[in-house]
């Protein structure tokens, strides 16, 4: 006996007459299950339940649910089936579409985690097991058939942060507050990294802290960087100190040796300092091609360079204490070169050449020449002005070497010999470019 009710969830205006009408009702791929399910019931129970889709006449599909009581004979067979019918067509068609919204919201989070490198956890505290992203496993190192666990977690933090970081997370549990800490973890093979580690309890059963979620991201390379940043705080303050100072000393010298064009002569010391300074930037202070170097000094003399004047040697990267004072001699020599020596004529010339070598002993040394000729008879300065003191003492000091000068009637020669702590190596040419 069908209800109006039922008759108008099927879509029919009477019930079947038999058990053959109710089956064509249901759903072909359901059909066979619905079958087999209705014979277990009937074969032992007091009750029954199950879920199913029907094809109303107009073709509508709509999703039934089924349950209902089992009168029974003394011998078991059935006497009478009393149920309802219930259309859960929208119920189901919002529960389909909730878990289809889950899974791309899921989606979405994944990906911003694998974009983000962010990995995250799920901690059941009362079994002790969690669930990790794959990235948790790749930053550990570890393959993700191992199961995962927050001691798994914690053999793999550096023994240095381990108690420190364990304590924090007790803590964090017990007060359910935010556990946010940053320390180190030791992949397996053996690489230190730098990690950020953020988590907090959102569930509890019977006032006890029950399931933990958070996440972990990588933070090796920024907290590198902010290293980085800092030495190169630190380094750039050396580094004015060193050319404020040394811009004073110029200063003075310059006043006490030519008062009389202090002006012009200090301010072409300073740009030449200035030259250095601004490769140096360039280079990130890691030190400047030799070539590059001599030629900014002889800016002002570019249209001789390989004609009267001739660079040579290999391809060599000069440090940033170095290169400013080699700098300022170069400056110096080319200054006294243009005034007094070989270039203050029309026919001579200048060789400034650099090389690596290996001493008595057997020590690699760094020797740079400067060697003047075909210019007019040169004679020693009678006194040493800021000049002199540039290309001989002070260069000597900066490198560690020594510094030969000789004011040879045919042509000034000098020379400096010092360790090859002073240059960074690169590809040997025979090119000064």
């Amino acid at each position: 006996v069908w209800l109006p009710e039922l008759m108008a969830i099927y879509g029919v205006d009477r019930a079947p007459d038999t058990e053959r009408g109710f089956s064509d009702r249901v759903h072909p791929e359901d059909r066979t299950r619905v079958e087999a399910e209705t014979s277990s019931f009937m074969g032992e129970g007091d009750a029954y339940e199950h879920e199913f889709r029907i094809i109303r006449p107009d073709g509508e599909v709509r999703v039934v649910h089924d349950r209902g009581l089992i009168e029974r004979f003394e011998n078991g067979a059935v006497r009478r089936m009393r149920g309802i019918n219930i259309d859960i067509t929208e119920l189901r068609q919002n529960q389909l579409k909730t878990e289809a919204d889950l899974r791309e919201s899921a989606a979405r989070l994944q990906l911003a985690y694998e974009v983000a490198d962010i990995y995250a956890w799920d901690l059941d505290l009362r079994a002790r097991r969690s669930v990790w992203s794959g990235g948790l496993y790749n930053l550990l190192g570890l393959k993700e058939a191992d199961p995962a666990s927050d001691e798994l977690f914690f053999r793999h933090v550096h023994p240095e942060d381990e108690h420190r970081l364990r304590a924090c997370f007790d803590e964090a549990i017990v007060s359910r507050t935010t556990f946010d800490e940053v320390f180190r973890v030791v992949r397996t093979d053996g690489e230190v990294r730098a990690v950020v580690g953020k988590g907090r309890v959102i569930e509890e059963l019977d006032g006890e802290p029950a399931r933990m979620i958070g996440v972990n991201y990588d933070v090796t390379d920024r907290i590198q960087a902010l290293e980085q940043n800092h030495l190169l705080m630190q380094e750039v303050n050396h580094r004015f100190k060193n050319v404020l100072s040394l811009t004073q000393a110029i200063a003075r010298q310059t006043m006490l040796t030519r008062p009389d064009d202090f002006l012009d002569r200090f301010t072409a010391r300073v740009q030449a300092l200035a030259a250095a300074q601004d490769m140096l930037v360039h280079n990130r202070w890691s030190g400047v091609h030799l070539g590059a170097l001599v030629r900014s000094q002889l800016a002002h003399m570019e249209d001789l360079i390989d004609r009267r004047i001739r660079l040579s040697g290999p391809r060599l990267k000069i440090k940033a204490d170095a290169a400013q004072a080699l700098g300022m001699a170069v400056h110096e020599l080319a200054t006294n070169a243009g005034k007094h020596g070989a270039l203050s004529n029309d026919a001579g010339k200048v060789d400034i050449s650099w090389r690596l070598q290996t001493n008595a002993s057997n020590e690699q040394e760094f020797v740079v020449s400067w060697i003047e000729r075909d210019g007019p008879p040169v004679k020693k300065p009678e006194s040493l002005g800021f000049g002199s003191i540039v290309i001989d003492r002070m260069t000597s000091t900066t490198f560690g070497g020594v510094v030969e000068v000789d004011y040879a009637p045919e042509g000034l020669t000098w020379h400096l010999r010092c360790p090859a702590d002073c240059i960074a190596t690169e590809k040997a040419g025979s090119s000064a470019a």
